[in-house]
């Protein structure tokens, strides 16, 4: 498989030395020389041509350290600016750049001031650089495997030794409590399996109660242009060499955000649940599924259709209606036998069974298809790698 890259990533002259970045092949460069500007200018794929991943972390925390200064915008608003260039001043927001596709928002701190704080520190800075490089390879790797789906089996086994890892350190840590007690070692897997049957339960308990109280359901699959898909099962490959799994997540995130944000605007109630699942291709995609009054159902699918379309538009994409994004209704049954019909439940919350790798939905297929369920058990553990690797939630209600 031939490289995608669009070349050259960057190209300019600094003390007669001229720096070129190759295309078809890895080449380690020096990183000492690079300037604050030359940094947030950065490419996503620039960092794993980088020689020295902590020269840049210093550059990076060094300029925070030394160009920051609190900013009172006459609102009492805890404001921080810092020097964009030479003669230009920006206020710090969750879109400022410092690197390798990198802002603030990817920066942890509930407050700008603890970002801050973060960017000064080059320690956490590296730390963050690293993982977004190791992600990178992966996709990289990924690209160039013409076997692996969702993730390369390097990855799924490196997920597995981090899970025996994990459980060795609980199994040998002796942690007390205030009273004096030990803490109870839990086993991580077992630990797992519960909260997945706690998910399935509220899932199942949301589906309940929006029967008794005669909701109306919305189910949503949102999909995703095809430049994030790494490895196409069909078609031709539009990656752009930059993206990666968790640009994805961040699309599928603005989304809901934004739809979240007008809905409360307007008041309108509902409540239910969101789950993400990745492609063989290494993308991801939505599902969601709405529990409201049926008043509101066209509002909200044109509101998801909107914002979808804006994501679509960032990209250069174009947003094809009822394929970006799929819909199907229907209202809540109230069965008074069973108190809730439970087939119609377990249609409408089946991708987060998926979601959750429960055979919930298709409970005898460990009697009836061994090997099937075999083949689904590998593919959850990719599912689950894939999740850890790129940092991403896989479920979540509201």
């Amino acid at each position: 498989m031939k490289s995608i890259f669009t070349p050259p990533l960057f190209d300019y002259k600094e003390e007669n030395i001229v720096i070129k970045r190759q295309v078809t092949a890895i080449k380690k460069i020096d990183s000492e020389a690079f300037s604050f500007e030359q940094i947030t200018s950065f490419r996503k794929s620039d960092i794993i041509k980088i020689k020295d991943l902590s020269a840049i972390a210093v550059t990076v925390s060094d300029y925070f350290k030394q160009h920051t200064f609190p900013f009172d915008d006459g609102n009492n608003k805890s404001e921080f600016a810092y020097q964009k260039t030479n003669s230009e001043y920006d206020l710090l927001e969750s879109h400022t750049p410092i690197a390798f596709g990198l802002t603030i928002k990817d920066v942890s701190g509930s407050s700008t001031a603890a970002k801050l704080n973060r960017l000064k520190d080059k320690g956490y800075l590296l730390n963050l650089f690293k993982k977004s490089a190791n992600m990178f390879y992966e996709v990289i790797h990924f690209y160039h495997d013409e076997k692996a789906q969702y993730i390369t089996d390097k990855a799924v086994t490196a997920h597995k030794k981090k899970k025996i890892f994990n459980q060795h350190y609980v199994d040998n840590a002796l942690r007390i409590s205030a009273n004096g007690n030990p803490y109870i070692r839990v086993d991580l897997d077992e630990k797992n399996k519960n909260n997945a049957n706690a998910s399935y339960s509220q899932a199942m308990q949301l589906a309940e109660y929006a029967a008794y109280n005669k909701c109306s359901w919305l189910s949503v699959t949102i999909t995703c242009p095809n430049v994030f898909h790494i490895k196409p099962q069909n078609g031709k490959n539009a990656w752009d060499g930059q993206l990666t799994p968790q640009d994805n997540n961040k699309f599928l995130n603005n989304i809901i955000q934004k739809l979240t944000t007008r809905l409360d605007a307007k008041k309108i109630k509902r409540f239910g649940h969101y789950s993400k699942e990745p492609h063989k291709s290494m993308a991801l995609h939505a599902h969601m599924l709405i529990y409201c009054d049926s008043k509101h159902i066209g509002t909200i699918k044109e509101l998801i259709n909107y914002y979808t379309n804006l994501e679509f538009f960032k990209f250069d994409r174009d947003f094809v209606e009822n394929i970006s994004v799929k819909f199907s209704q229907g209202y809540c049954e109230d069965d008074s036998k069973n108190n809730i019909c439970k087939g119609i439940a377990k249609y409408i919350n089946k991708h987060v069974f998926r979601c959750l790798n429960s055979p919930a939905y298709k409970p005898t297929l460990a009697r009836t298809n061994p090997e099937k369920l075999t083949e689904q058990q590998r593919n959850n553990e990719k599912v689950e790698a894939h999740a850890s690797k790129f940092n991403y939630r896989r479920i979540n209600f509201f």
